[in-house]
């Protein structure tokens, strides 16, 4: 009896922890190089299993984050949605991607505009 394809296991990018490792390896050159940037949600996918995606708590520390990864400033997408300030970037390091942003309720501040990688 076969599997009928809608069940059958997914293929992912990654199937192992070890093909995970780019993105594992990446976090840990940030966090030793920068061990005094703010914490987040960190995160590394088996789907996109290169990439780290770092949910900030505040605007303020993705422009630490920004800093210290040498990324510029016209890198940066910053959107809003309501009251809701989103600012976000990407940027490659040691053999993977990173993904920062923070979302952040501000009383009047009128901005939307993504800057084109």
């Amino acid at each position: 009896m076969s599997t009928h394809p809608m069940f059958s296991k997914p293929h992912y990018a990654a199937q192992t922890l070890g093909d995970q490792l780019t993105g594992l390896e990446g976090l840990v050159d940030v966090a030793a190089a920068f061990p005094d940037l703010p914490s987040g949600v960190l995160y590394v996918s088996y789907v996109y299993p290169d990439r780290v995606m770092v949910q900030l708590h505040a605007l303020a520390e993705v422009e630490a984050w920004r800093t210290a990864l040498d990324v510029a400033a016209d890198q940066v997408c910053i959107d809003q949605r309501g009251y809701d300030v989103s600012l976000e970037f990407t940027v490659s390091r040691s053999g993977g991607e990173f993904l920062v942003w923070a979302t952040q309720a501000v009383a009047s501040l009128a901005v939307s505009e993504c800057m084109p990688n």
